[in-house]
Formats: C-alpha cells, structure tokens, sequence
C-alpha cells in the first residue's frame, strides 16, 4: 500500500523538521553570548569575511534598520581618541558597540579599535580619513590580526558557503543556517543509506540515532567545517552505494577534503571496494577526482598566492600543521576515546554545548562489524561493506594523524563517521528481524575450525 512506503519518509520529514527547529530555537540563545560567536567560530566566521574582501572585493551585508556594522581600526591612539569622539558627536553613543578590543589585535601593527553600527555615510567619511581603515561586517572577534587572518590551514569551501550568506546578512544566526540545514540533512542521508542496505525500519532507526547523537548535534549549531565534512562524507557514501559508477563518490569525496583535509580519509575506503570490481581501471578516477575537485575549490587561494607552487608550499604546511599537536587549551581526545567514552569537547557554557561522541553508539560498532563483515564480503547485504569500509576509513584516519603526532585530537572530530555509526547501529534491527542473517554470519567464523571427516577408505588395508 502507498501509505506504507510513505510512512517512513514522513516519519524522517518530523525528525528532520523538529531537529532543525529545536537546534534553531537553541542557536537563539547561543548567540547572546560575546558577540554571538561560539568556540572556533572566532577563524572560520572571520576568514571568511576577509575571502569575501580580499578574494572578491566584496562587503557583507550587515545592515540592520537602515545602519551597518563594521568595526573600525586606527593607526595612533591620537587617531583612536579622535575618531571616537567624532563618532560619538556625529553617529551618537549608542553607535558604539564595542571599544574594549586589545590594542593591536585586530591587525598587525595598527594600534587598536572598535565595533560600531553606524549609516554608510558616517562610515565612509570616517573612511576617508587615511589612519583609519573601516571593515564593513558583523564585529570582528578579539583576536592579534583577525581581520587579515585566512584560515589557509583548512581548504575553503565551507567558508566559501559561509561568506556566501554573509552577502544576504552577515549575523551570528545567519552563519549557522547551512549547519543547521546539513545536520537535518544528515538524518534524512542516514535513512537512505541504512534503508538501501538494511531496510526501511532500520532508516528509520538509523535517522532516530542521528537524532539522538550529540556530536552531530552540536557541531549543526555552530558555523565551523565539521558539520559541513560529515554531510560530504555521508553523501559520499550514499552515491558509492547508490550507484555502481565510481565518479560521483569520489568527485563528492572531494568535495568533502575540500571542507576539510580529513575527508579524504574516505578514499581508502573507495579502494578497498574495488579490489573486486576492476580496481587498476578505477583508480585513475579514484585518486585524480578527489585532487582534480579540490585543485578547482581551491582556485582562488592560488589566483590570491599569485601561482600554483605558492599554493602546493601552503598545501605542505597545512599537512604539517594537521600533523602536529596544538599549544595546551581545550580538552583532547585520543582515538580509544572516540570509541570506548572519555571524548568531550566544550563549545559553549552558558547555555551549555558539548560535542560528545555516543558510547551506546561507538560501542555497538565493533560486534555488529564483526558480524556484517562476511555478509559483506559474500555479498549477502550488498552495500554494508561500503557501509564498513567509510566507517573504519575514516575512523583509522584519526589513528594514523594521532600516530604521526598530533595526540591533540578533539572530540567533535568524530562528527564525521558518527552518522555512519548510526547506520552500523541499526543494524542491529537486521539481526532480530532475519534471524537467519545472524546465523549465517556466526557460521562464517564457525566453518573454518570444523573437522572434516577422514576418508576411512584412505586408511584400509590392502
């Protein structure tokens, strides 16, 4: 009956909407704290403001009733004093925003300033003063050289995304929007990809842990890459399950390392699926896509280096820095932490908002891989190994960082493979309704160790 294959997609459509309603309402209130921006927001939200003006030479949109923000920085503190006064007199007291930013912080070697919201015309002519430079734009965060600051230890795309809202409205909700749109996004990819492989009950469950996850909770309220890496990653392996042509996964699996470096660490994954489906032709597609998806992202970081091999030196430095563990701060994480518990990661305190990865979840990964693994491999759940091969892809991507010697890894870095986490756990569902799946996969392990009967007639004596 229709109403029944119509049933989970709409049971998908309440997750979805009651997810992107509640983390909205919630966002409301993270926004009243410091400006509104929350934990490394401070980078990415700034960075790509500055791609907007440096890359393009375009302001953001940050008007509000007829008057803009932007914040304003002086050379002296003569010029500091004189400017504040005039705009007090001219503009009124209540256009200052804010006039405690550290001295020298917003950009090397200018000597301080403040946020102001102001009419165009004030701004300009206090513009047009040449030891006062004006940045159109939501306050800049106090941070040393924030408003020159890039983020070229990260590739660009998710900041291209958030630049490109700022050019509708540049405001702390309005950075968020894309996150709290890819997070719901993530429980409807979940249930497709568990309902392929698995069935429609188990999307629905799969959707229902997504829900539930606080990792993936977290990280689609704050304007960071993370949200924007796992949604690429997800999708990715949707299309590789999806479609038996190799190109739309990995040309989506560039995409994802376009966010951010780690999503690559699903191409492993896409070369252990084609050892048996003609791997040799499948790996020019495999290793170029990805490259060649990321080389065009990255078009204009190599048209502001002025040339590609400036862009290659950066792209080295970024892996080194990805590589190296960071100044002591917020509390890390080790890779048993992203599995057995311990992982958490503050990004806010009041309210309060952590990143902590699902041990129910985690936990439930290891003996349902266990038991999916021979399904996979003898193609009873056609799909699940690709399932498998994302999850632990990714997953041993963070052991081979923390290996290479950056033991500074954070909790909400698990964002990326807890919605295939998700799928795994649903799985569980697989096993109560086929019962015969279960069997078979116990039997896989059982077979190899059982005695074979001798061949008595090998023994009789002539």
């Amino acid at each position: 009956m229709r109403w029944r294959r119509a049933l989970p997609f709409a049971i998908v459509a309440v997750l979805m909407l009651t997810y992107f309603t509640s983390n909205y309402l919630f966002v409301e209130d993270l926004v009243k704290q410091d400006l509104g921006y929350i934990s490394d927001e401070v980078w990415y939200v700034s960075a790509s403001r500055n791609m907007l003006r440096e890359f393009w030479g375009l302001k953001p949109n940050a008007e509000v009733e007829g008057k803009t923000y932007a914040t304003v920085v002086v050379w002296l503190p003569q010029y500091y004093n004189e400017t504040y006064r005039w705009l007090v007199e001219v503009a009124g007291l209540q256009a200052i925003v804010k006039d405690d930013y550290a001295s020298g912080s917003l950009r090397d070697g200018w000597d301080g300033g403040f946020a102001v919201l102001a009419s165009k015309e004030i701004l300009e002519e206090a513009a047009s003063n040449p030891n006062v430079e004006v940045y159109f734009g939501y306050p800049y965060p106090d941070h040393p050289g924030i408003i020159n600051y890039l983020n070229f230890e990260h590739p660009p795309l998710a900041k291209y995304v958030i630049a490109g809202v700022m050019l509708l409205s540049d405001n702390p909700i309005a950075w968020k929007i894309p996150s709290l749109i890819l997070g719901s996004a993530i429980i409807l990819l979940a249930y497709l990809v568990a309902r392929k492989v698995f069935g429609a009950i188990e999307g629905i469950i799969a959707s229902v842990f997504i829900f539930t996850e606080q990792t993936v909770k977290a990280m689609s309220m704050v304007a960071m890459l993370d949200i924007y890496l796992a949604f690429l990653t997800l999708l990715a392996l949707y299309l590789a399950v999806r479609f038996k042509n190799v190109w739309p996964s990995t040309l989506t699996v560039g995409l994802a390392a376009s966010a951010k470096m780690s999503g690559a660490f699903a191409i492993p994954a896409l070369l252990a699926l084609s050892v048996k489906k003609g791997f040799l032709k499948r790996l020019p597609a495999i290793i170029l896509a990805p490259i060649a998806v990321y080389t065009l992202a990255s078009t204009p970081v190599i048209l502001y280096f002025g040339g590609v091999w400036k862009w290659i030196n950066n792209v080295r430095s970024a892996v080194g820095w990805y590589t190296t563990p960071r100044p002591s701060g917020p509390p890390t994480a080790t890779p048993i932490e992203f599995l057995f518990g311990g992982a958490s990661f503050p990004l806010s305190f009041n309210p309060p908002l952590s990143a902590s990865p699902n041990i129910a979840l985690t936990l439930l990964v290891i003996p349902l891989t266990v038991l999916l693994l021979p399904l996979a491999i003898k193609g009873v759940l056609k799909g699940a190994g690709a399932i498998l091969a994302w999850f632990w892809s990714t997953y041993f991507g963070y052991v081979a960082v923390y290996l290479a010697g950056n033991t500074t890894l954070y909790a909400f870095y698990a964002v990326q493979f807890m919605p295939i986490a998700a799928i795994i756990g649903s799985s569980i569902v697989t096993f109560i309704l086929r019962h015969e799946l279960l069997i078979k996969a116990l039997r896989a392990y059982v077979e190899p160790f059982r005695r074979k009967p001798r061949l008595e007639a090998e023994f009789q004596p002539s």
